[in-house]
Parts: structure tokens; C-alpha cells; sequence
């Protein structure tokens, strides 16, 4: 075996590690958003802490448009999550088929995509359901924050 080849498996074997370990991390965060329950109480939601900002009638609407959408959310977050197990089954196998791993990989992907249009989907309906005053004031409220962020 060549210098270069014995490289190239630990390095490909390190690469389907890490994006496994990705997937599993965004996998978490969505799991946190798409499965939380919407309360102004709530911490594990984005969308709450954010709303919080709003007045009651506001977060209210905020409240029915993310509730109308959180069964598809939770489905689809489901669904992607099962689709990970295929990267672990193709990774536990020995030799390693890197292009099963790669097409359960692809697979994962294609769910988030899905996940993350009902997502926008979300955001397009309280844009659509909120009126121009709470939309500003989302608008403003996220910007502050993302100043105040970058500050630190």
C-alpha cells in the first residue's frame, strides 16, 4: 500500500465521522424546536423566546400558526431521525461501504430539506398572519439581539 492510500481510508473514515456527528447535532437542535411545546414559558423554541416580545394577542397568533404546523414538524423530525439510523447500520459494518454511507447521508439531508421548508413554510404564515407592527418588532427585536451577540 502506498503512502497516499494509507492516508485516504482514515481520513475518508474521519470524514463520515464528522458528518455523522453533525447530523446527529442538528438533528438535537431540531428535535428541541420541532418537538418543544409552545408556551410563553417555554425555553426550547426560538419562535417563543422571540414572540415573547409581542403582546398577548400577537403571541397568541404566534401560538395558533406554530401549533397548526407542529404535527407535520414532528413527523418529519420522526422521519428524519429514523433515516439516521441507516448512517449508523452502513458505518457498523465492516468493510465499510462508504457508498451506503454516503446515500444514507444524502437521505438524511433530503428530510432536513423537507424539515426545514415546513419550517419556512412557518415563518411565511405568522409573516402572513401578523400584522406590519409585529412584524417590526420581530424584525427589530432579532437584530438587537444579533448586535448584542456579536458584541460579546
Amino acid at each position: 500500500m502506498t503512502q497516499s492510500g494509507r492516508l485516504i481510508r482514515p481520513l475518508a473514515i474521519a470524514l463520515v465521522i464528522s458528518l455523522a456527528l453533525n447530523v446527529f447535532g442538528v438533528s438535537w437542535y431540531l428535535s428541541r424546536e420541532a418537538t418543544s411545546s409552545w408556551t410563553p414559558q417555554a425555553q426550547g423554541s426560538w419562535i417563543t423566546r422571540l414572540a415573547e416580545v409581542l403582546p398577548d394577542e400577537d403571541q397568541q397568533t404566534v401560538a395558533d400558526v406554530v401549533g397548526a404546523h407542529k404535527p407535520q414538524m414532528e413527523a418529519l423530525f420522526i422521519d428524519m431521525r429514523g433515516a439516521t439510523s441507516a448512517i449508523w447500520e452502513a458505518m457498523a459494518v465492516d468493510p465499510m461501504d462508504e457508498e451506503q454511507v454516503e446515500a444514507a447521508l444524502a437521505e438524511v439531508r433530503a428530510r432536513q430539506d423537507l424539515l426545514h421548508l415546513e419550517l419556512h413554510e412557518t415563518l411565511l404564515d405568522l409573516g402572513r398572519a401578523l400584522p406590519l407592527e409585529a412584524r417590526q418588532k420581530l424584525a427589530d427585536h432579532t437584530a438587537q439581539r444579533r448586535a448584542q451577540q456579536a458584541g460579546n
